[in-house]
């Protein structure tokens, strides 16, 4: 049986909360935006995972996790897209 070293528990523990902090800000993007407080859920949700990605990005680095990065992107323009989206929704509601 091998051991585990430091280095793995790190990366391990990483992938764990990010992973998590990328569900919970799926979890709140999607749905209905119909009423001020799905829209500001979502707005938090597509946040979250905006700023999620700084984090991920340097962990791909330090991993050499490079098939990862095209999720870094797909979900930076899709956060931004949904947000500016919302953003559209809410002048045109004015």
């Amino acid at each position: 049986m091998g051991s585990v070293n430091k280095g793995d528990t790190v990366i391990l523990a990483m992938s764990i909360i990010l992973g998590l902090l990328g569900a919970v800000g799926y979890f709140l993007a999607v749905g209905e935006s119909n009423t001020p407080a799905d829209r500001n859920k979502k707005k938090v949700g597509l946040w979250l995972n905006l700023v999620a990605q700084i984090p991920w990005v340097i962990f791909n680095l330090a991993t050499g996790s490079w098939g990862l990065f095209p999720i870094n992107v797909i979900t930076v323009i899709s956060s931004i897209r949904g947000l500016r989206l919302l953003r559209n929704s809410e002048s045109d509601n004015r």
